[in-house]
């Protein structure tokens, strides 16, 4: 109700409803206000026995300590979040595959002190400790940001408002240095820019036609839908177009692109504007549709003012016939509801293993949540299964992996036979998270590199043995080892491999990356030296000749930021040897060809 202008730091006008079903026909009959007071919070998620909430300008813990259905205990764990704009804060709160709490924000962005740690990032994914201890910024995007996701492999997505309705990041800013201004270790996953409404009452503000307001991108990870929904299939909606877009994700090597894969829901009614879908525990998915005929925020129309929260004032705005729709498949299996706690821990391990992943990362987030390591056998177990899924994964497996990190388990004997295990996984998705969750130490820094992981037959797998080597302590090996990915990957066209191959020299140190650096620029402008020279029969450029004779004396690469994949600057030094004077003025052409990576520029 607050929403756009009228932010309260107090006694606000929202609040967050408890829904349920006390009589087991699938409908809420019972509604409890769990915690009311609160003013435009934007994201939620479920963490130490209470919710997480975001609510510019902080973040916010809430907790019924008593059982009441009431939540009485409000912490504040960190502040720094932008007011200026109410619709471009922090949103699309997700319990990660890591037990950290991940999101995505805007461009209100966020300024402030977490832990020991001040950051100021705008437009962006991050992630925080569930207490509130420590933040990261893990990549940037291209503008307003109101999607996020994690895929059923730990794989990172999101979106963005405009022009880019799927965004993926496999490498995030701790393993780059200098990032964003080295490189950026995501990007805009769009094949098409087009949305598909079923009636010509579209009202835009900007990207007319496309992707204006898009919000969400979470992937259909249950099994009551059809197989070609499964981990593939994201859910994007789009107000302004009164639609739910299906963005289904195409892997290629390390890197995922869109493919059209129409709505799942769109309406004729113009008041329809959805903004958030996703899977529930019963597998269908659950739709948010504000239901406005003024669903855009900004900019300000001709003859309206500027409210407060950045947005024009009008009395369109519609408060009260808000709607949450279940979207279910006709023939999906029945579904028997289940219920976990703390407590049953025989239950949550079982849960690991569930095909929907919301029941996965809930089972796994009570488990850490509870801090006993006496299932340590029971997933050890899980992780030695071998079997996959039908789509090549085991979830068990995967999230067993992180329920250990999670516990600081990964030093027992039996979980490090495991780890050595369950790098020569069947899935591809287990042996990158086992990667990701390994010690970062010298001694499964040799693992790594014994294990042939550079050279796994799945791409991402390699991209995620070379970021491990690169937060494991410096040694010859994995540099040998480095060295040797780089010379034989020379012809390679993957789009992340080079970037995570960077990161790993820049992790090396400053002056390490600009040494390399250095070296590199020295070997190709030798090379190119020594070719002008010997076209232009110039074997030196020593001594002198009679007349005019031009040279090229060596070729610099400027080094100073680096940014892969950008554009580099090189100087050219061209020397008179002759003993006659180029005139002033004189204006000489010099033919340059850059030839590499099947590229040839002329």
């Amino acid at each position: 109700k607050d929403y756009p202008n009228e932010r309260k730091k107090t006694g606000g006008s929202d609040y967050i409803l408890l829904c349920e079903d006390t009589n087991n026909d699938g409908k809420a009959d019972k509604f409890t206000k769990w915690a009311d007071g609160l003013s435009i919070p934007t994201g939620m998620v479920f963490a130490n026995g209470g919710l997480l909430v975001s609510q510019a300008p902080d973040m916010v813990f809430l907790k019924d300590t008593n059982g009441d259905d009431v939540a009485d205990e409000r912490k504040v764990l960190f502040t720094g979040f932008g007011t200026g704009d109410t619709h471009a804060g922090p949103s699309n709160l997700h319990y990660g595959f890591d037990n950290w709490i991940y999101a995505c924000i805007g461009y209100s962005g966020f300024k402030g002190v977490v832990g020991k740690d001040s950051l100021n990032f705008a437009q962006a994914f991050f992630r925080f400790k569930a207490d509130g201890s420590k933040m990261e910024h893990l990549t940037t995007t291209s503008n307003n940001t109101w999607g996020f996701d994690i895929n059923e492999e730990g794989d990172v997505f999101g979106s963005t408002a405009n022009n880019a309705h799927g965004w993926y990041m496999p490498i995030p800013h701790r393993n780059i240095w200098q990032a964003p201004m080295s490189l950026n270790g995501s990007k805009n996953t769009d094949t098409h820019k087009d949305i598909r409404p079923i009636t010509p009452k579209v009202r835009q503000v900007d990207v007319f036609g496309g992707f204006t307001a898009a919000s969400g991108h979470n992937f259909y990870s249950a099994r009551a839908y059809p197989k070609n929904y499964w981990n593939k299939i994201a859910f994007v909606t789009e107000p302004t177009g009164h639609i739910i877009h299906q963005n289904n994700m195409v892997k290629k090597g390390s890197d995922f692109n869109d493919k059209e894969a129409f709505n799942l829901l769109a309406g004729a009614d113009e008041w329809v504007s959805p903004v958030f879908a996703q899977v529930g525990p019963d597998g269908a998915v659950w739709v948010a549709d504000w239901y406005s005929f003024i669903i855009q925020h900004n900019p300000v129309p001709k003859g309206f003012g500027n409210g407060t929260g950045n947005a024009y004032e009008t009395d369109l705005r519609d408060y009260t016939h808000g709607r949450i729709y279940r979207v279910g498949y006709n023939n999906a299996p029945a579904y028997t509801p289940i219920r976990l706690s703390k407590d049953d821990v025989k239950g949550n391990l079982k849960a690991l293993s569930n095909n929907n992943l919301f029941w996965r990362l809930t089972a796994q987030r009570l488990l850490v949540e509870r801090g006993k390591k006496d299932i340590v056998p029971a997933l050890v177990a899980l992780i030695q299964n071998k079997s996959v899924d039908e789509i090549g994964i085991n979830p068990g497996a995967i999230h067993a992996l992180h329920v250990l990190q999670g516990l600081n388990a990964m030093e027992n004997s039996s979980v490090a036979a495991a780890l050595k295990g369950a790098l020569k996984h069947p899935s591809a998705a287990v042996r990158k998270n086992t990667i990701q969750v390994l010690p970062r130490t010298i001694e499964w820094s040799n693992t790594l590199v014994d294990s042939k992981l550079l050279a796994d037959k799945d791409t991402l797998v390699q991209l995620n043995a070379v970021l491990a080597l690169s937060e494991m302590p410096a040694n010859a090996k994995a540099d040998q080892a480095i060295a040797s990915k780089i010379k034989a990957e020379q012809g390679n066209q993957d789009r992340w491999i080079p970037d995570a191959l960077a990161a790993y020299q820049m992790a090396r140190g400053k002056d390490n990356m600009l040494a390399w650096m250095k070296l590199k620029g020295q070997e190709r402008a030798q090379l190119s030296g020594e070719k002008e020279a010997k076209d232009l029969k110039n074997p030196t450029v020593d001594g002198q000749e009679n007349g005019l004779d031009l040279v090229v004396e060596d070729v610099l690469i400027k080094s100073g930021v680096f940014k892969l994949r950008e554009g580099s600057s090189f100087v050219i030094k061209v020397k008179n040897r002759g003993n006659k004077a180029l005139e002033k003025g004189t204006a000489v052409p010099l033919y340059l060809t850059i030839e590499g990576q099947g590229t040839k520029i002329e």
